[in-house]
């Protein structure tokens, strides 16, 4: 995604954290479906920014 920004956007800088990021190539399929299956690593979050969060989803689901 902040390839794509870069290009729309020649003129900004962004700050990344990391460009390739060694855990995300961990992550396919199968391990997904896998820890939905045995509900491992839950994410709690507050609920305000649940809220924010579940809002902006939605949005993007009116949209698309």
């Amino acid at each position: 995604m902040i390839g794509d920004l870069q290009i729309e956007f020649p003129d900004r800088q962004f700050e990344t954290p990391c460009t390739i990021c060694p855990y995300m190539k961990e992550i396919n399929l199968e391990n997904i479906l896998q820890s939905l299956q045995k509900g491992q690593h839950e994410i709690k979050i507050d609920e305000r920014i649940e809220e924010r969060a579940r809002k902006s989803l939605e949005r993007m689901f009116e949209l698309s």
